[in-house]
């Protein structure tokens, strides 16, 4: 696995490190996997990662967006099935419904972690952390049943949202929001992912989820969003697992290298060592209660 952290000039420029690392990280291109830049262009960047093994074809991509007069930079994602270089960035064959991440034209310091099949971007815009997750999580099936588990993950569906929104459905992909995250199925449909409402606090019902953050039901939602530290002050590290409600209630998939904490006692940016590894806690954008926190892998 390959990290780096550093600190971009803008948001274009943000874009463009996060294409280099991808493509000529030292780590990735000795495990040989580095991600293959298919289109670099007018700050859009379509990409085909090979997965653990080489033989995937993952892909993925982000562009830069602009809305001056409403003072928004922001990044468009997508997931797709393949690439045509004739098509749109938005029209790629078999492409996710675009989601999206508010940033700003300013300095932003970052957190890149990568291997041959997905990716984890997190940005600081002020005091607020900004996530985006790209391509396979761990899938709870054999291969041949659930070739490509594609998560996209952004913080809204809102293309124009802004860094500075308190919009209670801007959420970060790891307790998401409505529009901000989709799952390619096994079926080959994308479904939307989301725990909320954008106008409430209700868990979201009859759709797709993430454990633990909204659970297979309501008691055990409470149960687990009221956990704290350990007594001798460590913290339990829990697998974020996408999955379905009645009636549907499949398990897709863990997104790798992503967990949940307890945000009792927790900071941002502090580094939490578990079993030997040390991951970052996160804040989802801009919250600081007890479950607003997760962890990101960093080797």
């Amino acid at each position: 696995m390959a990290y780096v952290d550093g600190t971009a000039s803008s948001y274009t420029d943000l874009l463009d490190r996060l294409r280099t690392f991808l493509t000529s990280n030292t780590d990735l291109v000795n495990a040989g996997r580095q991600w293959q830049q298919l289109r670099w262009d007018n700050n859009e960047l379509i990409l085909r990662a090979p997965g653990l093994d080489g033989s995937q074809q993952i892909h993925v991509g982000v562009r830069a967006l602009a809305f001056p007069s409403q003072d928004v930079y922001n990044f468009g994602v997508i997931g797709a099935m393949s690439y045509n270089a004739a098509l749109a960035f938005d029209g790629q064959p078999g492409t996710s419904p675009e989601v999206y991440v508010p940033l700003w034209d300013a300095a932003i310091p970052y957190w890149f972690v990568a291997n041959g099949q997905r990716c984890v971007v997190v940005a600081k815009i002020s005091t607020r952390y900004v996530p985006i997750y790209l391509g396979y999580g761990l899938p709870n099936a054999l291969t041949g049943d659930y070739p490509a588990p594609i998560y996209v993950g952004g913080c809204t569906g809102e293309q124009t949202e802004r860094w500075s929104s308190n919009d209670f459905g801007f959420r970060s992909f790891t307790d998401p929001g409505d529009g901000g995250c989709y799952v390619l199925a096994p079926s080959g449909a994308w479904l939307q992912v989301r725990n909320f409402y954008n106008l409430g606090g209700e868990t979201e019902g009859g759709t797709v989820c993430v454990w633990p953050y909204a659970g297979m039901a309501t008691g055990s939602t409470d149960l687990l969003r009221s956990l704290r530290d350990n007594g001798d002050g460590t913290y339990t590290a829990l697998p974020l697992t996408i999955h379905g409600l009645q009636p549907n209630p499949e398990i897709y998939m863990d997104l790798q290298g992503c967990r949940y904490v307890s945000g009792f006692g927790n900071a941002a940016e502090a580094v939490i060592t578990i079993d030997g590894v040390q991951h970052l806690v996160v804040p989802n954008i801009f919250r600081s209660d007890r479950w607003g926190y997760w962890l990101l892998e960093l080797n």
